[in-house]
């Protein structure tokens, strides 16, 4: 062997060189001095020293990416971005705050975008919402958006919305007041249905259309504002509005759906406008304080049970244009004793009147 230092032969067995002391310390496959021991340990200490400081860089930069991917306070919404701009909608929420502020941005990985949209479902069944602001920027709610939200008691639309769509608030028991904005041009079916607390709703001028079960089985509500722009109220629009005293329906409707006021049965009056051309079938069923009412002069049929037990019914006015009248049209209004049935009629369907009212037939038109 040779001294790694001053390059002497060393006997074999010996640990330290004669010429120079360096001390030799032997290791498989060969040797190596004391001082170049201690400097590959301090190599070695060095290399562990650096790799550790580099696992805690890649742990702090991990770190650092999830909250830049994930965001504060964005782990509780999932949203689709919508192609095209820098915008997104909202699909669901998975928080459960009471009173909530939802942003106008929302961060998704190294990118915010601003919220435009609800999504359809994306609060439906959340329980602990009860007050919801929603911003300025939201222009689209979706379908059932926030169904079945059964402690929610105040929500604004914002004025960019222009459809409410269906199901929108269905089932929100305890809402009691919404307010409709300008913007907004349809209600869609079945929109606040079972909205229990619902107890007055004035729709704007810009609305032309409510949709089939729009307010049914709304029991609390009993003022209802509906706009001269509206032109039809769907099928079962207002069924079972049970505190609903009187409604004025405006000038510019000209249809009533089917079943549109069944089982309103404080509904003691309507006003129907002579632009009125059809009224559905069964669409006052069972109105049993509805005690007088005049038939427009646009209409030309009654249908099947459109007055079927009004048992307080005790006028009603039918105009020289109608042909028909339906089936149970006027069945079991034990109240109803006397009525003149025009000249133009020549069809009367059978029970369409109760067996104890009389009919007395108008041979000239009026």
């Amino acid at each position: 062997m040779y001294c790694s230092k001053c390059g002497a032969e060393v006997p074999a067995g010996g640990n330290y060189c004669e010429r120079c002391g360096n001390r030799l310390l032997t290791y498989e496959g060969g040797m190596q001095t004391e001082e170049n021991a201690a400097k590959g340990s301090k190599g070695k200490k060095r290399k562990v020293a650096i790799a550790a400081v580099a696992v805690a860089a890649c742990v702090c930069i991990l770190a650092v990416t999830l909250i830049v991917v994930l965001g504060v306070g964005n782990r509780d919404w999932s949203i689709e971005v919508n192609p095209g701009d820098n915008s997104c909608t909202i699909l669901s929420y998975n928080g459960s705050e009471q009173d909530l502020v939802i942003p106008e941005t929302i961060r998704k990985g190294l990118k915010s975008y601003e919220v435009t949209g609800i999504g359809m479902g994306a609060f439906f069944d959340c329980d602990s919402l009860q007050r919801v602001k929603i911003p300025d920027s939201v222009t689209s709610i979706g379908s059932a958006a926030f169904s079945n939200c059964r402690s929610l008691v105040n929500v604004n639309i914002p004025d960019g919305v222009t459809s409410i769509e269906s199901n929108v608030f269905l089932g929100c028991s305890n809402l009691g007041k919404i307010e409709i904005p300008d913007s907004v041009t349809s209600i869609g079916d079945h929109a606040f249905a079972a909205c229990d607390g619902l107890q007055s709703v004035t729709i704007p001028d810009s609305v032309t259309s409510i949709g089939e079960g729009a307010f049914e089985n709304c029991d609390s509500l009993w003022d209802i504002e509906i706009s001269d722009s509206v032109t039809s109220i769907g099928a079962w629009a207002f069924y079972s509005c049970e505190s609903l005293v009187s409604i004025e329906i405006p000038d510019s409707v000209t249809s009533i759906g089917e079943s549109a006021f069944y089982q309103c049965k404080n509904l003691k009056s309507v006003e129907m406008p002579d632009s009125m051309m059809s009224i559905g079938a069964a669409a006052f069923y069972e109105c049993r304080s509805l005690e007088s009412v005049e038939i427009p002069d646009g209409v030309t049929s009654i249908e099947a049970e459109t007055f079927y037990r009004c048992d307080s019914l005790e006028y009603v006015y039918i105009p020289d244009g109608v042909t028909s009248i339906g089936e149970k049209a006027f069945y079991d209004c034990s109240s109803l004793k006397v009525v003149v049935i025009p000249s133009s009629v020549n069809e009367i369907a059978d029970d369409a009147f109760p067996a104890s009212t009389e009919l007395y037939p108008l041979l000239e038109p009026r």
